[in-house]
């Protein structure tokens, strides 16, 4: 054992209590005594034991009772028990073997021996409780790799539910480009329209494709963070220009609002973009009737506050916080829509934290959802 391990002695004689006490001193182990069974068990109940040197002759309760409610308690059952007594008897013996004793030892006992048998008891428990251990942990480790086969279930199946869209989408203007391309004269508005759309789906796909090895290179530590001071408005300003054309497409409004422009974020401007650009990505799919979606940088303490809402569905207050778990989806509204992108929502929370910083979701006014992002900022 690692530890010193825990004896206690039961015997009504003081005599033989001293005698063991300093036998089990000597083997550099914690002796406790008990002058009675009733003692004992309640020793038991109060402190954790690793082995039990056993009388059997005892007032108030025998040695044989004492072993028959060690055996038969759930908890106490699995530490050791040897028997020490005068009793001298066949029947003794087996008595106590079938109830559960693990060795037995005859009065006046060699000393030499009573210690060889202690280790013995010793080790077999520390064996039996490495065994159970082990238990344990193949038990845990069946459930988090169930756990892991279901959350691979599920990652398929979201990303074959997310890709299948904006796939069908490519393939079938791509399709209708090439029949229509020959044609004269060619409507040019019609075909920026079609392209347009195929590069919005073919950003989609990628931007899902980006969430999940990002989602991957930060729980493995993978992805570097450098801190640094970042012009909010600056970088916002210039993710709201990459997403003109997309917000145009889908005619949706894309409007931003800055409190000044000078506030200065201490956060990693790559990984910023990526949350904001991601944020951005899912307010323009679930917008809905005023088909307007807001951005807005304001300073909150000592944070910078950054805002992504739309009128899209409320997110129920139960789902806020696992809405930002790995391929969480929720149906809400009307028509039973899936809301969440997977890993895409799971990779904001990871990088906004590495950052510093915290994201959450509420709902804005009495429809449409805002994340917000709160990261420290630089003391001028």
């Amino acid at each position: 054992m690692s530890y010193p391990a825990n004896i206690l002695i039961v015997d009504d004689n003081e005599r033989n209590r001293n005698l063991l006490n300093k036998i089990i001193l000597a083997l550099k182990y914690n002796p406790s005594l008990a002058d009675n069974g009733v003692s004992a068990l309640s020793q038991l109940e109060k402190q954790s034991m690793d082995l039990v040197l056993l009388d059997i002759l005892m007032p108030k309760m025998d040695g044989y009772e004492v072993l028959e409610r060690i055996k038969s308690s759930r908890d106490l059952r699995h530490i050791p028990v040897i028997m020490i007594s005068a009793v001298d008897e066949l029947e003794s013996v087996v008595r106590c073997i079938e109830e559960g004793a693990d060795d037995y030892l005859i009065k006046p006992f060699n000393s030499t021996l009573l210690k060889a048998r202690i280790n013995a008891c010793l080790e077999k428990k520390r064996l039996r409780d490495r065994e159970k251990q082990l238990y344990t942990e193949l038990k845990d480790n069946h459930k988090a790799l169930q756990a892991a086969e279901q959350a691979r279930d599920a990652m398929v199946h979201m990303v074959v539910h997310d890709l299948r869209n904006p796939l069908q989408s490519v393939l079938g203007f791509a399709e209708l480009l090439s029949i229509t391309v020959g044609d004269e004269p060619i409507d040019r508005k019609e075909l920026a329209q079609n392209l347009q759309t195929i590069c919005n789906s073919a950003n989609e796909m990628s931007s899902l494709i980006k969430s999940i090895l990002d989602a991957s290179k930060m729980e493995a530590g993978e992805m570097p963070v450098s801190l640094t001071s970042i012009n909010a408005l600056e970088l916002v300003e210039g993710i709201c220009k990459q997403f003109d054309l997309q917000a145009e497409s889908k005619g949706v409004l894309l409007s931003f609002e800055a409190e000044s422009d000078n506030i200065m974020a201490r956060a990693d401007g790559e990984l910023l973009s990526r949350v904001l650009q991601n944020l951005l990505t899912n307010a323009l799919k679930y917008t809905a009737g005023s088909k307007i979606v807001s951005i807005s940088v304001k300073r909150d303490g000592n944070n910078a506050l950054f805002s992504v809402a739309n009128d899209g569905p409320r997110i129920p207050e139960r789902y806020r916080e696992k809405i930002f778990e790995k391929y969480f989806q929720v149906e809400i509204g009307d028509k039973r829509k899936m809301y969440g992108v997977g890993l895409g929502l799971t990779f904001c929370k990871m990088a906004v934290e590495a950052q510093g910083g915290k994201i959450w979701v509420e709902n804005e006014g009495e429809k449409g959802t805002c994340f917000k992002v709160a990261l420290k900022m630089v003391q001028e």
